[in-house]
């Protein structure tokens, strides 16, 4: 199987300024993630997908292939799909503030892949306060590995007493990596958007609310993903490993 893992980077974003060009020890956010991503073995390439010439140059600076995408892009997945062409079996979508992701991630994402054309992760909660905050997205995992819902909210709604075992059985941390089988990948990203979608503000409930199955495989941990400057302040402190 040959898997390309494709980094959407886009300038603009909302709550950070320039995100995927903050720079620690003088390497930019995007060039962490991907060489984090090609550490891991487990894609054929990996390869930036730009809405800007500085996050071009930057990547090229330090030798990570990067190609231009259209400014007009509504979400990663589409920037993903222009850049992809069509040489590749499997597409990995990796956002550029995971700078952390590591093999164990990627191999599950490629897993979760088995019984789906589309697959994603998810970690247990930390503890309810996590569970509760909005910013979290929660993922429905059935019986089957599938995914039931995204969203938002707290789910399931508990109308009784509160359990914290239920962060552990079926509810989870969605964690915003996706793997896409290639020929599914345009199928998505020529879906109009769904009402669910634009209510949760999240596009891979396009794929649900079309009939498709998406595979959710769990991981032990989460991953640390740079929203906000505090994000980014953490990171700072983290150890370098592999990135020298």
């Amino acid at each position: 199987m040959s898997v390309l893992a494709c980094i959407p980077a886009r300038l603009a974003s909302t709550r950070l300024k320039n995100k995927m060009l903050l720079e620690k020890h003088g390497i930019p956010l995007v060039v962490y993630t991907a060489r984090s991503v090609q550490k891991t073995g487990c894609a054929d390439q990996v390869l930036v997908a730009a809405d800007h010439k500085d996050i071009i140059d930057a990547c090229r600076r330090f030798g990570i292939e990067a190609v231009m995408t259209s400014a007009e892009h509504s979400s990663g997945t589409d920037r993903i799909n222009e850049a992809a062409g069509s040489n590749f079996e499997t597409v990995i979508n990796v956002q550029g503030d995971m700078p952390m992701v590591n093999s164990s991630c990627l191999q599950a994402v490629l897993k979760a892949l088995e019984h789906a054309p589309m697959g994603t992760i998810a970690a247990p909660f930390k503890d309810r306060a996590q569970y509760l905050d909005t910013n979290k997205v929660k993922v429905l995992v059935n019986s089957a590995g599938l995914a039931a819902y995204f969203s938002r909210a707290a789910l399931p709604f508990v109308r009784d007493t509160f359990s914290d075992s239920c962060l552990f059985t079926s509810v989870f941390h969605h964690l915003g990596i996706y793997a896409f089988r290639r020929d599914f990948l345009k199928i998505f990203t020529g879906l109009p958007r769904s009402t669910w979608e634009n209510a949760e503000k999240l596009e891979q409930l396009r794929a649900l609310q079309s009939g498709y199955a998406v595979g959710v495989e769990i991981i032990p941990d989460q991953l640390h993903e740079i929203d906000t400057t505090e994000d980014f302040n953490k990171f700072l402190e983290f150890p370098d490993n592999h990135n020298a």
